[in-house]
């Protein structure tokens, strides 16, 4: 199906914001406490989610599992990024409770490998090193593993199908 004019500019777009807020340095550890950290995460999250939604219209879903609590709606790497957006978009959706812990978990952010609680039995753990883990209900969401995968693998099926 051939993408027009409006969702190339939009797919674009997406790729200069996301290509700027990964660029920008503050996912690294020295801004764990940056005011513009949820900010960035949040258009991190609506760019790349966009850009699934189009990869998926346009050339193919991107979904991978690997690191993806497939739980409820959450099948894939794609259900996972919408689930996470929603979250933080929709602050009453519910997205943001935890049941097997019976708490509220929402943009808690781990560095590293880590456990960030445990509760009731439950241990809400990034389980890398190399990696960022943000924590939105019983969902686990990584920067690199998720997030920036996700977003080469969309941007790297829409290319060709982009106007030169």
């Amino acid at each position: 199906m051939p993408i027009d004019h409006t969702a190339q500019s939009e797919i674009l777009f997406d790729i200069h914001r996301v290509d700027a807020v990964l660029g920008s340095g503050i996912f690294e550890p020295a801004a764990a406490r940056h005011p513009l950290l949820p900010s960035a995460l949040t258009e991190l999250l609506i760019r790349i989610r966009d850009l699934l939604a189009k990869a998926e219209k346009y050339a193919q879903r991107v979904s991978f599992t690997d690191d993806v609590i497939v739980k409820g709606k959450v099948n894939d790497v794609t259900g996972l990024i919408a689930f996470v957006r929603d979250a933080v978009c929709h602050i009453d959706s519910g997205k943001n409770d935890h049941d097997e812990v019976q708490a509220r978990v929402s943009f808690n952010v781990v560095f590293g490998k880590a456990c960030l609680a445990e509760l009731n039995g439950v241990r809400i753990e990034s389980e890398h090193e190399d990696d960022v883990a943000f924590f939105f209900g019983a969902q686990r969401l990584y920067l690199r593993r998720h997030l920036v995968r996700a977003y080469n693998e969309a941007s790297a099926s829409l290319r060709p199908h982009l106007d030169a």
